[in-house]
């Protein structure tokens, strides 16, 4: 009887546990829209600045998503915010192409509908279910809204996710009710303030009788923002900052505009390490002052807000990522005296304009063209990101060289027209630039070092046309290859043909990174012998594929040459090749001496 009473509650548990996972986390949500995008929990986690352990916690529902992200999901996955909150594929505005949730706005909008409707904080708080502590706490920014404290807001006061979400409400208010409201403030206000002259109270009176209220800034905050750094010693006297010291600090979410300073406990800072400075939501401007050299991968990043950052005469170190996913940014200041960069159109170069590190954001100029400067030989890592609304490229004749996931996620890029002078192209070069429209790209005769697939998780991509006087690649029955067809760099999946099992021509003995990705209908691919080489991520993110079988005499697999998480199963004809798959990237299982069905 016992027995059976713990394993209806269990089972009871599971199903809370189920109802819970449905209502709030959106795990399953997420990992189906990554996968039909291409998208590695890696490459997910780069887009958003989080780890990809993150990312993994996500997806299992071990951890809430933060409301914040879901503006960048829906731009990533290209749906809109009530879509996403519905947990539904749609794309029904522009919304999160352009905006982003504004901590202080939501607190705003909230507070205006509670007044609005005349409920109290504590009705209110009775009505969502929570305590009206943590209701004040949402109020007054100093703790952030929950997606489920969210979803019910909105229920209860009968308005769109989106609305709510993007504060469009205070948007929306007319011109009385913000007449309305000042008045309603100042009189509260000198409710509870007698003291406050009475000459103010008669020019109120007097601005309300012309039908004008002027603006009046009273600040009586008691509110303080306390920011303290952490920090390692790099020696005695130089530190670098790594992170905020939650435990003396206050009332983040107020702090809008920061300085990096010289100095910290008499210590000179020198540098800020990734991910530092995560906590400053609402971030608007980055002033680093002198003595500053090194900004670390990740150290100003995923900052939806940021528009301007200060640099230094001293900056002399800037990482590929280090200014990575921030949307609004639109300004970047170099001191005149720094030797290492240049900016030119607020976007940062290097010092003889050689290399292109970050274009910042045009999206001011509606769907914009970028012409790439001539004398530019390099676009970096990172060089065009989150930016939403560029549709065209054009390259300089002086461009050689694109690096690694330079162009990313880009969702409105339909045109690139790159020029004879290009000699490489990195593996990733363009990653996730899915626009439907984005079909087909023109490779000119100088091309003639690819490091991988340069064109990673763009299922749209199906022809790549190359300059008849190239002769180093060829693009022919749907695969990219070496001119003589022994390296294969991309396999574009004829999607008419709707084929369940794909079988790789043998006339390939290198698999290149990025090679095999983002198949739809292909279920089963098989490898043939001739196979000396498979690289690193060379067969990944296939949302359907469950079953990899590789042909006796194929060798020389790298441990995460398939990185695949609906993977099931590779299967070996061979009996005695020593195989192994890091975990990290592939959980299937492997077995030996197998027939292959052909």
């Amino acid at each position: 009887m016992f027995k059976d009473f713990k394993l209806v509650m269990f089972y009871n548990i599971l199903c809370m546990e189920k109802e819970k996972n449905n209502d709030c986390f959106y795990g399953d949500f997420i990992k189906k829209e990554r996968l039909k995008h291409g998208l590695s929990q890696k490459d997910l986690a780069l887009f958003l600045s989080v780890s990809f352990q993150a990312i993994s916690k996500y997806e299992k529902g071990e951890i809430h998503l933060d409301i914040s992200l879901i503006s960048k999901l829906c731009n990533i996955f290209h749906i809109d915010v009530d879509s996403f909150i519905n947990k539904k594929d749609e794309w029904n505005n522009d919304y999160s192409l352009t905006h982003n949730f504004d901590s202080k706005k939501f607190a705003y909008s909230l507070i205006y509908l509670r007044e609005k409707n005349m409920i109290s904080q504590k009705s209110l708080a009775e009505e969502l279910n929570i305590s009206p502590s943590r209701l004040n706490k949402i109020e007054n920014l100093s703790s952030l809204v929950k997606i489920e404290e969210f979803i019910k807001i909105a229920k209860y006061f009968n308005i769109s996710y989106t609305e709510l979400y993007f504060g469009f409400l205070l948007e929306n208010k007319n011109e009385h009710s913000k007449k309305k409201n000042s008045i309603i403030s100042l009189l509260n206000l000198f409710k509870k303030h007698p003291k406050i002259s009475i000459g103010v109270s008669s020019f109120l009176v007097f601005s309300i009788l012309l039908g004008t209220i002027l603006p009046i800034s009273l600040n009586l905050s008691s509110k303080k923002t306390v920011l303290n750094f952490t920090y390692y010693n790099v020696n005695e006297n130089e530190v670098y900052i790594n992170g905020i010291d939650l435990k003396t600090s206050s009332n983040l979410n107020l702090v809008e505009n920061l300085t990096i300073p010289t100095k910290i406990d008499d210590k000179y800072v020198k540098g800020i390490k990734g991910n530092s400075l995560n906590e400053l939501n609402n971030l608007k401007s980055i002033k680093i002052e002198e003595g500053v050299e090194f900004l670390e991968d990740y150290s100003i990043s995923n900052f939806n807000k940021l528009e301007s950052i200060e640099l230094p005469s001293s900056i002399n170190n800037i990482q590929n990522l280090a200014l990575c996913n921030n949307p609004s940014l639109k300004n970047i200041k170099l001191d005149e005296n720094n030797s290492n960069y240049s900016v030119l159109n607020n976007d940062l170069y290097s010092k003889d304009f050689k290399i292109l590190y970050k274009v910042t954001n045009k999206s001011n100029t509606s769907l914009f063209s970028y012409d790439i400067l001539e004398g530019v030989e390099i676009i970096s890592t990172d060089a065009f990101s989150s930016l939403y609304l560029l549709k065209e490229v054009n390259f300089s004749s002086s461009l050689k060289e694109v690096y690694s996931n330079a162009f990313m996620s880009l969702p409105s890029l339909v045109s690139v027209n790159f020029n004879e002078g290009l000699k490489s192209l990195d593996f990733a070069s363009f990653l996730a630039c899915d626009n439907e429209d984005f079909n087909k790209i023109y490779i000119p005769s100088s091309l003639s070092i690819m490091t991988g697939n340069p064109f990673l998780h763009m299922p749209n991509l199906k022809n790549i046309i190359f300059n008849q006087n190239n002769q180093n690649f060829t693009f022919e029955d749907n695969l990219l290859t070496s001119k003589d067809k022994k390296e294969l760099y991309y396999f574009v999946e004829d999607v008419s043909k709707n084929n369940k099992k794909e079988i790789l021509p043998s006339y390939i003995n290198e698999i290149y990174s990025g090679a095999i990705n983002t198949f739809k209908n292909i279920k089963e691919l098989i490898i043939p012998s001739s196979i000396t080489f498979c690289d690193s991520f060379a067969i990944q993110n296939m949302t359907n594929l469950h079953s990899v079988y590789i042909e006796k005499g194929a060798s020389n697999f790298s441990k995460d040459a398939i990185t695949n998480s609906s993977l099931l199963d590779v299967y070996l004809e061979e009996d005695n090749l020593p195989l192994t798959f890091d975990k990290e990237f592939y959980s299937g299982d492997i077995h030996y001496g197998v027939d292959i069905p052909y």
